[in-house]
């Protein structure tokens, strides 16, 4: 095989995986544009996109030539931390993310301030869509720096979560099918 053609087969190769990623990161965008995407970080679908490359790498290299036990397993816990994750972030984003005057999202913090505190005591940290319009909807007014990054974090993480462990259950049937094939 000649330099050209090795490269002709690689870059093959590596359109296929661009074309995978694109295909994975579908899915991000889809939830992204019905509002499901979590308020924080801003570039969370390119992120997303680049942690389920990275993610597909690792299954093609780790699982090329494990056993049908093996991925069988890796694919059930992966299935399991899906669907885990997936009703974490659902219940979190549904309690912790409102939407702001002007249609973009921000999230509820775990922490109240204290000018909230005294002034919304029993409502903390969770207040309400009229309580934070009065608040101008100033997260930094309302919740702790520190109760804002946790709840970020929980939003993100289980978003994170639930993306790659997807990633890793398509991509090991793919890796498996392919073998059978």
């Amino acid at each position: 095989m000649s330099g050209l053609s090795e490269f002709r087969s690689f870059f093959k190769q590596f359109l296929g995986i661009v074309t995978a990623g694109v295909a994975a990161t579908a899915v991000v965008l889809i939830a992204s544009i019905a509002k499901l995407a979590p308020p924080w970080p801003i570039q969370v679908v390119e992120l997303t996109a680049i942690a389920q490359l990275v993610a597909l790498a690792f299954v093609f290299q780790f699982l090329r030539s494990a056993g049908s036990a093996r991925i069988g397993r890796i694919m059930m816990r992966a299935a399991l931390l899906c669907g885990l994750s997936l009703i974490v972030y659902l219940g979190s984003h549904s309690v912790l993310v409102f939407n702001l005057p002007d249609g973009s999202t921000a999230a509820r913090g775990l922490y109240c301030s204290q000018d909230a505190l005294t002034v919304y005591s029993v409502d903390c940290p969770i207040l309400s869509d009229s309580q934070l319009a009065k608040a101008e909807y100033s997260s930094s007014r309302l919740w702790t720096p520190v109760g804002l990054l946790l709840s970020r974090m929980m939003l993100f993480v289980s978003w994170i979560f639930f993306f790659l462990s997807l990633v890793v259950v398509l991509g090991a049937f793919v890796v498996y099918q392919r073998r059978v094939t």
